[in-house]
């Protein structure tokens, strides 16, 4: 994980990318203590008022079973979130 995100977010279970892309709802659940689902519908909320969050995320499937496409960002926008 970036060092500068580490500072932000201590060491957790959040899925990279291999160019260092963070999962969005693995940091939202982290930050808020929320479920999966919660976490998404927060994601939904701010997609809606921030173009600039939702301009700047993109999906990606993480390897494993039943692995969905899920959000990623780099982290000036996970810091915007």
């Amino acid at each position: 994980m970036n060092t500068e995100l580490k500072n932000l977010i201590p060491e957790t279970n959040i899925r990279t990318t291999e160019d260092g892309k963070l999962s969005v709802i693995d940091v939202i659940q982290e930050l808020t203590g929320r479920t999966g689902k919660r976490a998404s519908e927060v994601l939904k909320r701010i997609e809606l008022n921030s173009e600039a969050v939702s301009a700047n995320l993109r999906k990606h499937k993480f390897e494993g079973e039943r692995q969905r496409f899920t959000p990623v960002a780099g982290k000036e926008t996970i810091i915007n979130i």
